[in-house]
């Protein structure tokens, strides 16, 4: 008997299952909470949950996880310096560009290629040089991204070999990630990708150790964000990838268990809630590429809305005084409590004390995630936090007085806690049901605490905050589900609810409870049309409501609270990309130039320049599809000549342009990992 075994490591818990590779049956499952300061603690726990003598028989192990989208809407990740090759610095600010750029240190160099991929200015090594030396002990990573890159990426590769001969750290180059020309998308691709680096390879590493441990030599496959299969290897290199990950395993998942072919999927996790569409039995892919938050990328992925709002999201009065429901993700009161008892008693403290300033998280509370790096000692203040949280998790106000600041306000933790080395802990949609006993994560008193802390800095009572937190999360599903399911191919660009005046009117009108008198005119009743499958540990709270005022049914199908872990575990390779031919000249009488995925020729006739691409795209797509771990696989070519029209007697049509497609697929090599 072969078994595959799929792991999901989400932000909150880490799942498992055991799948017959032939009959598709599940074996085994197993549900625990992931330990963020410590990925394997969770993955070997989860192992460990299952039956030893079913892992004897595993085959393969594909993993896919929520943590590269959970890092980037929480924007957390490695510190990147990112070299931009001949962009126009101040067409970026005058087009509002560089507001997507933020959160690099961000370096602009000379040089630069034409469409055809020729050069017309140098690259500037010299000036690449100082930069990198400036920066090599400050960063993580490197990202270099050339402005025609994809048409010639010589500039990227000169800096990459610079950037390898100066340092040690990783170097990410735009073109190998992407073939668009958006050179704003690029390079914010590049740069996620650089940042993600160092939190996917602790990820593969971990779960590497775990598998050695307990005897197990499967290959290790990750699951892309188009819901196809990756070596762990290969992930490491490009973990932009992964961005979606989970949600396109959660997708993948809810049509195995589900067998429905048209439906929304809904699953909600502890840091974020992804909604998405099946139609014909498949999910949809989003032909403009994945945003996560307002970053667009150019990667493959499902056509997913990921938005930061789960079961641990932060509940906390904003700065405008109103409720605010994530979308950071945060350790629940109840739990941190169960696992660190002092919490309970601060609370009772604190809920003791007035309530001088509002606006202040006083149910807040830190804690250190494991050994911090070198960098994050470098500051006095830093260091004196991390040494004082290393004795347990403070409050707010513990911290703040032990730091002699005057009002506690006046703490900073925002970059530490950015970066993944202090974790912030508060109140949560999961402490709210525990505190009204309709689940158990912990400790119920300290959940009742933090509700009737939080209440009082809004003014309201502990009953009146739950039913406020449980409408936001409701409308804010409402908004995402008619989002996703008004897509089409018939709508022209995306639609976007938040924001429209009349849409919050109606969904006002739709939420509005039974017996208000003025919701009598105009009445309002919506059907959503295909069933909502909804998957996740909280759905059961919050999505059979969201379903009868969407007027449609949700099925919570068997399995559901591991429904990313069977999709990775079900899931195939499949991967393609595009070579580009053009006419030199118009007509192309000067010849034509081939542009592949890091390589660029050129030749005198189309049909050898046709030929040449085609026996290269196909080799490409082999040795990729091997890298990947793939098995056998098929390779498809595709062609598509562009040709345009001319003034009435000269010639009637001229050539433009070629686009050969290369497309391979099949199941991954059990038993043998990608090289």
């Amino acid at each position: 008997m072969a078994l595959v075994l799929g792991i999901d490591t989400g932000g909150t818990f880490t799942d498992g299952v055991l799948i017959d590779y032939e009959s598709r049956e599940i074996r085994a499952t197993a549900k625990v909470p992931t330990t963020p300061e410590d990925l394997s603690l969770g993955i070997a726990a989860c192992l460990d949950k299952l039956p030893g003598s079913y892992l004897e028989e595993v085959k393969l192990m594909a993993l896919s996880t929520t943590l590269a989208t959970n890092a980037l809407v929480e924007e957390k990740g490695g510190r990147v310096c990112l070299l931009l090759v001949g962009y126009d610095r101040r067409l970026l600010e005058r087009y509002g560009f560089l507001e997507g750029l933020s959160g690099f240190d961000l370096f602009f160099l000379k040089g630069r290629h034409d469409l055809q991929g020729e050069e017309v200015e140098p690259l500037d090594l010299e000036e690449g040089e100082r930069i990198v030396r400036k920066m090599r002990d400050k960063v993580e990573a490197f990202a270099v991204s050339s402005y025609l890159g994809v048409r010639n990426p010589q500039h990227e590769l000169q800096l990459q070999s610079l950037i390898r001969r100066l340092t040690t750290r990783p170097v990410v180059c735009a073109h190998q990630l992407t073939g668009e020309l958006d050179s704003v998308r690029r390079a914010i691709t590049a740069g996620l990708n650089a940042r993600l680096i160092p939190l996917l390879g602790s990820l593969v590493r971990s779960v590497s150790a775990v598998l050695r441990q307990r005897g197990i030599s499967a290959p290790l496959l990750m699951v892309r964000g188009d819901g196809s299969l990756v070596s762990a290897s290969l992930a490491e290199e490009r973990p932009v990838e992964t961005i979606l990950s989970g949600p396109a395993a959660s997708v993948a998942g809810a049509r195995h268990l589900s067998a429905l072919e048209e439906a929304v999927v809904v699953d909600m996790g502890g840091t974020t809630t992804d909604v998405a569409l099946l139609v014909g039995g498949r999910p949809v892919l989003n032909s403009s590429g994945p945003r996560v938050g307002s970053r667009p990328l150019c990667v493959r992925g499902i056509d997913i809305t990921t938005i930061g709002l789960g079961g641990d999201s932060r509940i906390f009065r904003g700065k405008d005084g109103q409720l605010k429901v994530g979308p950071r993700r945060v350790i629940p009161l109840g739990q941190l409590a169960l696992a660190h008892p002092e919490v309970l008693p601060e609370l009772r403290r604190i809920a003791s004390l007035p309530a001088v300033d509002p606006s202040l998280p006083r149910a807040e509370f830190f804690l250190a995630r494991g050994a911090p790096p070198r960098s994050a000692l470098e500051g006095g203040k830093e260091r004196d936090i991390l040494r004082l949280l290393q004795g347990g998790p403070l409050s707010l106000l513990q911290l703040s007085s032990a730091l002699g600041l005057p009002y506690p306000s006046l703490l900073r933790l925002g970059e530490l806690e950015d970066r993944g080395i202090v974790q912030r802990c508060g109140l949560t949609p999961t402490d709210v049901l525990q505190a009204q006993g309709e689940v158990e994560i912990g400790e119920p008193e300290a959940s009742r605490w933090g509700l009737r802390i939080v209440a009082a800095s809004l003014r309201v009572s502990d009953r009146e905050l739950a039913c406020l937190v449980r409408d936001q999360i409701t409308r804010s599903l409402a908004f995402q589900v008619l989002e996703k399911a008004m897509t089409s191919d018939r709508v022209p660009g995306p639609i976007s609810l938040p924001g429209c005046r009349a849409c919050s009117h109606l969904l006002d009108l739709l939420f509005r409870p039974p017996g208000d008198g003025s919701a009598s005119f105009p009445s309002l009743e919506l059907k959503l049309g295909r069933k909502i499958v909804a998957l996740g540990a909280p759905v059961s709270s919050f999505l059979p409501a969201l379903a009868r005022r969407l007027g449609t049914e949700v099925m919570i199908p068997p399995y559901a609270e591991v429904g990313s872990a069977v999709g990775a575990a079900i899931a195939s390779y499949w991967q393609s990309f595009e070579i580009w031919i053009e006419p030199l000249e118009a007509g192309g009488a000067g010849g034509y130039s081939v542009h592949l995925p890091g390589q660029k020729a050129s030749f005198r006739r189309l049909e050898e320049a046709k030929a040449f691409a085609r026996r290269q795209g196909v080799e490409l797509a082999r040795r990729e599809a091997k890298r990947a771990g793939a098995g056998k696989v098929e390779v498809r070519v595709e062609e598509r000549d562009r040709f345009g029209t001319v003034a009435e007697g000269m010639g009637g049509r001229i050539y433009l342009d070629s686009v050969i497609t290369i497309s391979a697929f099949g199941g991954p090599a059990l038993g043998q990992e990608g090289d």
